[in-house]
């Protein structure tokens, strides 16, 4: 799978997930909602963010190496 496909997959499916997410904290708002926030889904947003971020760096590296080859 290419970068740029990948990067776009990942980006679509945290998208969704995300939105579910704020859509189910309509419904459960809890302390234990909060805390799982914290715990899990908010490291996953940064994760997510660091990993389109580095996808895109090699993308740029990619295109970079394919050119100095030409």
């Amino acid at each position: 799978m290419p970068v740029q496909s990948g990067r776009t997959a990942l980006a679509e499916a945290a998208r969704e997930f995300f939105a579910q997410w704020e859509q189910a904290k309509g419904y459960w708002t809890d302390r234990q909602s909060r805390e799982f926030e914290r715990t899990y889904i908010e490291p996953l947003r940064e994760a997510v963010k660091a990993a389109l971020k580095s996808s895109e760096e090699i993308e740029k590296l990619t295109r970079a190496v394919r050119r100095d080859c030409e």
